[in-house]
């Protein structure tokens, strides 16, 4: 698959995730990070053997590498779980969504790269749609600040530098069935730590659970995009994910529709243009 379209899979992916952990009702963070990590595992290990892949050659890197990995994908998954069952969603949802403009300006800092103009006008009409689509209609925004917002902060951080470092490397997807693997024995164990088990939950609940699973081989797509593709179309094309992710959020019924939603839509799609314009020309002059 070409790896920018593989990005872009992965971003449409995203979008369903985050009100995917908030239909997953009372089942804790950890608990509900270590068994979507293990589905995630052993499907994307399934996929790997009957392309015939060789996992001894693929598995051979740095464990630097494999440190990276688990840094991003796993303390990622676990902080934004736990960060759903600590705060209110939409608001745990607005603070995640920080991480796409977190990634240009991480990718910008790390190549020292200068900002072009159209960049800057883009980024702050992208920066601009976020606002209005989360910012409710009286105005009023986290009157009681709590841990789950500070690891919704703390885990769009580590999304986005993780987004940045991997740029260029090159690895086997292979490599993430063990990343998968051991972030899910690390959740497990801190799930054991400081949260109670819970089985007993409805079937709509493990259903849930289940296309959370699936839905986690978006890091496959994603790892291989931001590494080998377009990464600034899809730094700007991950704006569209916040607006996406409300407009499923609404649906859902968890906050109303609001004309917020509409206008940061057309800021959002506006700074994607902008961004894009030299990508656009491109295209059209072929």
């Amino acid at each position: 698959m070409n790896p920018t379209l593989s990005g872009i899979f992965a971003l449409l992916i995203f979008s369903t995730i985050t009100v995917l952990i908030t239909l997953s009702g009372a089942m804790p963070g950890l608990q509900l990070s270590a068994i979507v990590l293990m589905l995630s595992t052993i499907l994307l290990g399934i996929c790997m053997k009957m392309r015939g892949c060789v996992f001894r050659e693929a598995l051979r890197q740095p464990v630097s590498l494999y440190v990276i990995i688990i840094s991003g994908i796993g303390l990622y998954t676990a902080c934004i779980s736990v960060a759903f069952k600590s705060a209110p969603p939409f608001e745990v949802n607005m603070l995640n969504y920080l991480w796409p403009l977190l990634l240009v300006l991480f990718s910008k800092i790390l190549k020292r790269e200068p900002f072009k103009a159209h960049e800057l006008i883009g980024l702050c009409c992208g920066a601009l749609g976020g606002y209005f689509i989360f910012m409710p209609a009286d105005g009023q925004v986290f009157e009681n600040l709590t841990v789950g917002h500070a690891l919704a902060i703390f885990a769009a951080v580590v999304w986005a530098f993780y987004s940045s470092i991997i740029d260029g490397k090159d690895y086997s997807v292979a490599v993430l069935v063990p990343v998968l693997f051991i972030s899910s024995l690390i959740c497990w164990c801190a799930h054991l730590l400081i949260e109670d088990t819970v089985w007993a939950l409805p079937l709509s609940v493990w259903v849930v659970v289940i296309i959370l699973g699936v839905s986690h081989l978006s890091y496959v797509l994603w790892d291989y995009g931001v590494r080998q593709g377009d990464k600034m179309l899809l730094s700007s094309l991950s704006y569209f994910v916040p607006l996406v992710s409300t407009c499923y959020f609404i649906a859902f019924g968890f906050v109303p529709a609001r004309a917020g939603v509409a206008i940061g839509g057309a800021f959002i799609v506006a700074g994607c243009v902008i961004v894009n314009i030299h990508h656009l020309k491109r295209l059209m002059n072929k």
